[in-house]
């Protein structure tokens, strides 16, 4: 290590932009001519040291520190009172602590949580051992190098020989069958390993007793939304009480965005949750959420069925152009009905249809169709068998049959769905079933999409969410009069919202007015729609967030 002496020497150095670790100041040196290098080093948090004034002083203040406590005989006042000190401490703890020591332990003691800095030799260690020791719980000891943790443990290892006590390097590596408790000794890289946890009851536990030691009340969890992944435990953490804010991840995105460095893992995403909760209105998780997200897994799943079974029918009807391609043309839309299929079911080739009796066919499609196929139908069906262009093949016959048993366990999976779906909105009491024209699968996937609103503090941001709002074309003067809407967000809901808008048309009359009005002004059918969505949505908004009902006289 360098060093310069001199105050003109000492006063460059300062003033430069170099390290320096401390400043000495020696006997004789007047403090008015040293005055700006302690204000330099006072800004720079450089240590002054007044090297004659300790070493004069060093016994004394070594003492009265309590850093060494030795049998003396008493040379001073000082040293009495300093030895009754001594022996009130040791009364009072049963242990020979320092001032210093016995300070920590009363802090630690009487507050939760604490924090302090000590100079090496105070005697840290020897407290934390003691408490450590006292303690019935698990210990976490952090370290800040991996070459710490061995001298620690080796340590520990020494003072704590109990078998019931696991020392551990790692998270990993917990005997459970034998330890009551566990010392880990970690790294800050290693922590995380702690909050790791199973997707299962007994990972759930664990957390559980991980946090319950904090006040609920106070406690905040702030979870990112990401697909399913989360929804276990937020069940999980409201079913005990906790409050748990869902974060949208476009809020953590914008925070990443914002650091100058472009990096992302789970340290810096915690990171960003955690400033989302301090900065961000947080909307917590409760009861109706709960039921809005088995709306939005609900009626997903009903879409995903409608168009497996839409992709179903399209293939049955490829497989009757090979087998038997004049029933399309004889039944036309209902083609896919009831009787159809059970026609089918029983007798999948033109072949067998034109092998039965006149009255086995009536009367088959007469009591599938409810009396709605006559005998007519029957007759010009078996004449169309006969002289029918389709092929006879067995493969594509059992295809046949198995489709539309295919479609008939879609149907009934839409149906047993739209059932659980109808119950959960009755039970949300939501005033959206006060709008005429709105159905409850539509008002279910609205509600499912958007939280009920929640998570939107405008209908603008709503809008947005749905990708109803209009792209934006504008460059220097230049701003486009007319824009196609930006279909991003949620299709489902921007669905449910079209839908919705038309039925509306139908079923009130000022909504039919507004929408006349814009197809009075050259809009096209789906860009009349898209104004009364508009108006919809803004409806709607103001329905929930002031829990009223829709009234068509004081509609504007």
């Amino acid at each position: 290590m360098e060093k310069i002496i001199g105050i003109n020497p000492v006063l460059e150095i300062l003033r430069s932009d170099k390290t320096v670790e401390k400043i000495e100041v020696y006997k004789g040196t007047k403090k008015d001519t040293i005055k700006e290098i302690l204000n330099l080093a006072s800004k720079r948090n450089i240590k002054i040291f007044y090297t004659e004034l300790f070493e004069l002083y060093e016994h004394q203040i070594l003492k009265f520190m309590g850093l060494y406590f030795k049998d003396l005989g008493t040379e001073s006042l000082l040293e009495v009172v300093f030895g009754m000190y001594q022996k009130h401490i040791e009364d009072e703890y049963n242990i020979k602590y320092t001032p210093v020591q016995s300070k920590i332990v009363d802090e630690t003691h009487s507050n939760k949580y604490f924090s302090f800095s000590a100079p090496t030799s105070t005697g840290k260690s020897f407290v934390f051992r003691k408490l450590i020791e006292e303690s019935d719980k698990d210990v976490v000891i952090v370290v800040p190098s991996r070459a710490l943790i061995n001298e620690y443990f080796d340590i520990l290892n020494e003072h704590f020989t109990s078998s019931d006590i696991n020392i551990l390097t790692f998270v990993d590596k917990i005997n459970t069958n034998y330890a009551t408790r566990n010392i880990f000794i970690l790294t800050p890289e290693r922590c995380k390993d702690l909050f790791k946890f199973k997707n299962d009851f007994k990972g759930f536990s664990a957390l559980l007793n991980k946090i319950k030691s904090f006040d609920a009340k106070n406690l905040i969890i702030g979870l990112e939304s990401t697909s399913h992944y989360g929804e276990n435990l937020i069940n999980f953490l409201f079913i005990h009480d906790f409050k748990v804010a869902l974060i949208n991840p476009l809020q953590t995105s914008h925070l990443r965005k914002a650091n100058i460095r472009d990096a992302k893992n789970d340290n810096l995403d915690s990171l960003n949750i955690a400033k989302s909760l301090v900065f961000t209105k947080l909307n917590f998780v409760s009861k109706k959420n709960i039921e809005c997200f088995s709306l939005k897994k609900l009626t997903r799943f009903r879409s995903n069925l409608i168009k497996q079974r839409s992709k179903a029918k399209i293939q049955l009807i490829s497989l009757l152009d090979l087998l038997f391609p004049e029933l399309q043309y004889l039944f036309k839309s209902k083609i896919h009905s009831k009787a159809i299929y059970s026609l089918l079911k029983k007798y999948p080739s033109a072949e067998e249809i034109a092998a039965l009796k006149d009255d086995e066919i009536s009367n088959l499609l007469y009591a599938s169709s409810k009396g709605h196929f006559k005998k007519e139908k029957s007759v010009e069906l078996k004449s169309l068998a006969k002289t029918t262009v389709g092929i006879k093949d067995t493969s594509i016959s059992l295809h046949l049959i198995q489709l539309i048993e295919l479609i008939e366990l879609y149907t009934k999976q839409i149906k047993d769905i739209e059932i659980k779906i109808t119950d959960i909105v009755n039970n949300l009491d939501t005033t959206l079933l006060s709008v005429p024209g709105i159905s409850v699968i539509a008002c279910a996937i609205i509600l499912g999409e958007t939280n009920n609103f929640e998570n939107f503090s405008s209908s603008k941001k709503l809008l947005a969410f749905a990708g109803l709002d209009p792209k934006i074309r504008q460059s220097g003067n230049f701003n486009a009069s007319s824009c196609r809407m930006s279909k991003k967000g949620s299709p489902y809901l921007r669905y449910a919202l079209i839908f919705t808008a038309w039925n509306i048309v139908r079923h009130s009359e000022k909504f039919n007015k507004y929408y006349s009005l814009k197809r009075s002004q050259g809009k096209s059918h789906y860009n009349a729609l898209g104004h009364v969505a508009h108006k919809l949505v803004r409806i709607l908004f103001t329905l929930i967030k002031k829990d009223i009902s829709y009234q068509e006289e004081k509609l504007e």
